[in-house]
């Protein structure tokens, strides 16, 4: 429970900062075709993340059904791994779907973000209140769906959160 009312104190102060940043998102104007999912983390690079993650891109890359998209935060490490995400989903500045926000301010990443065409249907954060977060990007809603998912196995707290992807060890039945 005390989990629970410093994560929800820590979110009404996020909520409060961006409350003067904020950015909306593009009115879709018909059903897409595909289901539109982002991923937004400070931790593509050589960091567990991005190891656990690529799994779940190559599936979906797979899918004619899912388009991925990837909001990259941190610093670029020069490493295989990253490289690897990069060149599996192609860098945006050549027409693919990995983008690097990292040294953008908030309103910059947001407008990177919810101008994106094709709107994001469901956005995973993946990084939570650990080192590097940017929980200002998830206040401002620019997906329909936003899910806590991989680094961060506890509740935000946030009302600008709709779900969290957890096991039986994170959160048991008890």
């Amino acid at each position: 429970k005390l989990k629970k009312k410093v994560a929800k104190s820590f979110s009404h102060s996020v909520e409060k900062l961006i409350s003067n940043v904020r950015y909306p998102p593009k009115q879709r104007n018909s059903t897409p075709p595909k289901l539109n999912m982002a991923f937004m983390s400070h931790d593509f690079a050589n960091h567990p993340t991005t190891y656990l993650v690529k799994g779940v891109f190559v599936a979906h890359e797979a899918s004619p059904d899912v388009a991925i998209s990837v909001f990259s935060y941190g610093p670029d490490d020069g490493s295989k791994s990253r490289e690897s995400i990069v060149n599996l989903l192609g860098d945006s500045s050549h027409g693919g779907s990995f983008y690097d926000i990292h040294g953008k301010s908030n309103l910059e990443a947001l407008k990177t973000i919810c101008d994106h065409d094709p709107q994001v249907d469901i956005i995973f954060d993946m990084q939570g209140y650990t080192l590097g977060t940017r929980p200002e990007l998830m206040a401002n809603r620019c997906a329909k769906v936003q899910v806590n998912f991989l680094a961060f196995p506890g509740t935000s707290g946030a009302s600008f959160m709709d779900y969290i992807i957890v096991d039986q060890y994170v959160a048991s039945i008890e």
